[in-house]
C-alpha cells in the first residue's frame, strides 16, 4: 500500500513537471511571433518573415505581406525630407505568375493622423500618395518621401500639394500644423483602381508593440 502511494505521488510530480514545461514552451512560442490585429485568423507568425511568399495564399499570404511591409520598417530624416522605407514581398499573383508588390500595385497611399488633436470631432489627417516602386529583386520598396520642410511652409488651409513624385492631401486642419503624427492606415492600389490591399496602424502595433509615430519637423526646426 505504501509503495502504491509512493508511485502515485511520483506520477503526480512527473505530471506537474510536464505541465509546467508545456506552459513554458507555449509561452515561448507565443513570444516568438505576433498575430495581426486586423485579421480574423489567430495564427501566430514567427518574426523574420521571408521575402519569398510563393508557397502561401489567401489570408495566410495577406498576413505575411503585412509583416513584410512593417517588420523591418525604416524611417530616416534630413534637413528637407522624411523617408519611409517599407518591406517588399514576392508572391503568386496568379496560378502561373510570380510577382512583387509593385508589379501588382501601382500606388501607395499612407494616411497619418494627428496625435491628441480633434477638429470638430475629426482628427487632422495627412494623406501621402506616391507610385509603388522597387529595384529588381530588392527586399525593400523605394523610399517614400515626405517633404516636411515644404509642408511646414504651406498655409494651413492647403487642401492638396503636389511635389516631385508625391501628392499630399490634408483634411480637418485648423490654423496650425500639428507636430506629432501616427500612421493610421496604408493602402496599395492596383493600376485599374479595383480593390485595394489595406493594412492599418493597429497592425504596426501588433508587430512592433507600439505605433509608428513621427514629428512633422524635427523639434529644433519646428519654431
Amino acid at each position: 500500500m505504501k509503495k502504491f502511494r509512493l508511485k502515485k505521488r511520483a506520477l503526480l510530480i512527473i505530471s506537474a513537471v510536464i505541465l509546467v514545461t508545456a506552459v513554458m514552451v507555449l509561452k515561448s512560442f507565443q513570444h516568438s511571433g505576433r498575430s495581426i490585429s486586423s485579421d480574423e485568423s489567430d495564427e501566430i507568425i514567427p518574426l523574420g518573415v521571408e521575402f519569398d511568399l510563393t508557397r502561401y495564399d489567401g489570408i495566410s499570404l495577406s498576413r505575411r505581406i503585412k509583416y513584410r511591409l512593417f517588420e523591418n520598417i525604416r524611417w530616416t530624416s534630413d534637413a528637407y525630407d522624411h523617408r519611409l522605407i517599407l518591406g517588399n514581398a514576392k508572391f503568386k499573383s496568379s496560378r502561373e505568375k510570380t510577382s512583387t508588390l509593385c508589379e501588382v500595385y501601382s500606388m501607395i497611399e499612407l494616411v497619418f493622423q494627428a496625435e491628441g488633436i480633434a477638429i470638430a470631432g475629426d482628427a487632422p489627417k495627412l494623406i501621402v500618395r506616391t507610385s509603388c516602386k522597387a529595384q529588381p529583386g530588392s527586399e525593400f520598396l523605394d523610399p517614400i518621401r515626405i517633404p516636411w520642410k515644404k509642408i511646414k511652409a504651406l498655409p494651413t488651409g492647403t487642401k492638396t500639394f503636389r511635389d516631385t513624385e508625391v501628392t499630399l492631401i490634408f483634411r480637418s486642419l485648423d490654423d496650425f500644423w500639428p507636430l506629432e503624427w501616427s500612421l493610421f492606415e496604408l493602402r496599395l492600389y492596383p493600376p485599374d483602381g479595383s480593390a485595394s490591399f489595406l493594412t492599418t496602424g493597429y497592425d504596426v502595433i501588433a508587430i512592433h508593440g507600439e505605433p509608428l509615430n513621427f514629428f512633422l519637423a524635427p523639434l529644433d526646426k519646428w519654431q
